[in-house]
């Protein structure tokens, strides 16, 4: 329906999780409109691809290292209020409104 409204022309792709209703869905709107791509749920590709990558020995100590630096300069920031101000300051300067998150669990890419 939403195709419909806005055009079936200006579409070149859908992409959604890939449960069996949205298959269906997917194998329905490729049979009307057979130009549009189907790429189910990209993002589930790519966690399964970063964690098979991760898992390869040649890349280990480069992500140990890259790991234990993030660490590191997040409790120095967290740590010494005087870099915490000056980066406080070039956040607003450069108009960033997040600033440094301690690294946690997440849905897509964690270690």
């Amino acid at each position: 329906q939403v195709i419909i409204e806005i055009c079936p022309k200006c579409f070149s792709g859908i992409c959604s999780d890939d449960t069996r209703n949205t298959r269906v869905a997917h194998k329905k709107v490729q049979k009307k409109y057979p130009w549009i791509l189907n790429t189910p749920d990209p993002c589930h590709w790519m966690n399964l691809l970063v964690k098979d990558i991760c898992t390869i020995p040649f890349f280990q100590p480069i992500i140990m290292h890259e790991i234990f630096t993030t660490h590191r300069v997040i409790k120095f920031f967290k740590k010494s209020m005087h870099a915490h101000s000056h980066l406080r300051i070039a956040r607003t300067k450069f108009k960033i409104t997040r600033g440094l998150v301690s690294i946690g669990k997440t849905c897509f890419g964690t270690l």
